[in-house]
């Protein structure tokens, strides 16, 4: 059985060109899998593998703790290993055919405490040209929750200060129109009235906000 893995890593390494990388994760995964049917299975011949033992070495790699990201990679290798038994007639049947992939797994996105906000708020300390900008870049990015590709390409024309919100064009040329604080507000007047014009350049004329 270990003769065909070789085969089959060796048919990849020829005819498909795959990356080294790769190829070790493929015989990793197929030595696994093997080892599975040869001790627990008790299966001594790649055509005897049914479906019913592939779910098996599933289940054995979830006990392990294993992710549904590395279970999906082992049944990617797996199918693709009997497929190539069944076309070079080594087998006359392929038992992965009917495995279905999970769906990866989403974790929840991580945010910062309070601590953490109130610390990355106050992080420009000396208060020149560059710290007010930063501190502006901050508090808007915090009162409005805008990504920073939206953040930068802020006009000045789309701070409405009057009003209390500011203009966001987002992903798809989406429009949104976000009401922002005072706290907010008093850091972009600030950086506007004391730093961006000593921050533009004399040579380019930019509506920019930052």
């Amino acid at each position: 059985m270990e003769n065909q893995i070789r085969d089959f890593i060796h048919f990849l390494t020829i005819e498909k060109g795959l990356a080294n990388n790769t190829l070790v994760s493929y015989e990793r995964d197929l030595r696994s899998y093997w080892s599975y049917l040869k001790d627990v299975e008790t299966i001594g011949d790649w055509n005897d593998s049914r479906r019913v033992n592939i779910l098996h070495f599933l289940v054995h790699l979830k006990d392990q703790g294993k992710s549904s990201k590395t279970v999906a990679r082992h049944i990617a290798s797996i199918r693709s290993f009997h497929q190539f038994l069944l076309r070079e007639k080594v087998t006359d049947q392929d038992p992965s055919i009917h495995i279905e992939t999970p769906k990866p797994e989403r974790s929840l996105p991580k945010v910062l405490s309070m601590e953490e906000v109130e610390a990355l708020l106050e992080a420009p300390k000396k208060m020149d040209e560059y710290g007010l900008r930063d501190k502006a870049m901050l508090e808007l990015m915090y009162a409005t929750g805008m990504r920073v590709s939206e953040l930068i390409s802020m006009d000045v024309s789309d701070v409405h200060a009057s009003m209390g919100f500011v203009r966001c064009v987002g992903k798809g040329n989406k429009e949104r129109i976000i009401p922002i604080g005072q706290t907010a507000l008093s850091a972009i007047e600030h950086y506007m009235e004391s730093s961006r014009g000593k921050m533009a350049s004399p040579k380019h004329r930019t509506d920019s906000l930052f």
